[in-house]
């Protein structure tokens, strides 16, 4: 499960991907149900010979406890990880039982841009692929027609090559969020860029900040040169003729100085 952690947490990770390493985790976990793993061997023995990592087990002790029953617990661990991992909402809420179906949907459409999970001896037009790949287009709102000649040209060519009108669904695709991790990553960016000096930014400078933050290069690989040299094109110099002049701060004075003698 460690393994697992780690891998949803990459920055490169897509749900197909995702859903196969979750697939194969709970593969894992069904089959302990029959052959306990390295670490309950290592505890069944340690309870055998009375010692564990040098902590004397005193067997007096465990009278009374109920012992666990491994498959059912193995079992029980398998179907809470199908409900919270397998679903597009969180698990607590009224409507994740009934969304589980969907996320299986999700996933069925997404496979079939996946050349190694196609029938065997495939050809164009795939009418079940197709419809499949109708409904991924209508879930991101992408024109089907030219996307579904790219697929037909995808099967042509073997899956050796995703042709350039299929690009813009797999695209799509790979964008999605598999876990939380994306989107806590997003609100701390949100944190550091709406703090309370820049309160008053609007939605589309934000929405900017926010890209550059999370996905823009490291400092030492920006060349800030092409936007000082824009900004200083545009009238943006304080010497510039078409700039608004700075007040005089001793005008300034002068033109207040009956209203502050009030306060």
């Amino acid at each position: 499960m460690g393994l697992l952690s780690e891998a949803l947490q990459r920055d490169d990770i897509t749900l197909p991907r995702a859903y196969q390493l979750i697939n194969r985790s709970v593969r894992a976990v069904e089959k302990m149900k029959d052959m306990p793993g390295k670490h309950l061997k290592e505890v069944m023995e340690s309870l055998e010979k009375g010692n564990f990592k040098g902590v004397t087990i005193n067997p007096e002790g465990t009278k009374g406890h109920m012992k666990i029953n491994l498959p059912q617990f193995y079992q029980s661990l398998v179907d809470n990880l199908c409900s919270r991992l397998f679903a597009l909402t969180a698990s607590n809420r009224p409507a994740a039982s009934s969304q589980s179906g969907e996320f299986e949907t999700l996933v069925s459409e997404i496979d079939i841009l996946n050349a190694q999970r196609w029938p065997i001896n495939v050809d164009s037009p795939w009418f079940e692929g197709e419809a499949k790949l109708e409904q991924l287009c209508k879930r991101f709102r992408l024109s089907y027609a030219s996307i579904c000649e790219g697929f037909r040209d995808y099967i042509d060519n073997g899956g050796a090559e995703i042709p350039e009108n299929l690009k813009p669904v797999v695209t799509a695709v790979n964008s999605l969020p598999v876990t939380s991790g994306d989107c806590e990553r997003g609100f701390s960016s949100m944190n550091l860029v709406l703090s309370p000096i820049r309160s008053v930014l609007g939605i589309e400078r934000l929405s900017s900040l926010l890209f550059i933050s999370l996905i823009g290069p490291p400092v030492h690989l920006w060349d800030p040169l092409p936007y000082v040299t824009k900004w200083l094109t545009t009238h943006r110099s304080a010497d510039d003729t078409k700039s608004q002049k700075v007040d005089n701060l001793a005008q300034q004075g002068q033109r207040y100085s009956s209203l502050w003698d009030i306060f």
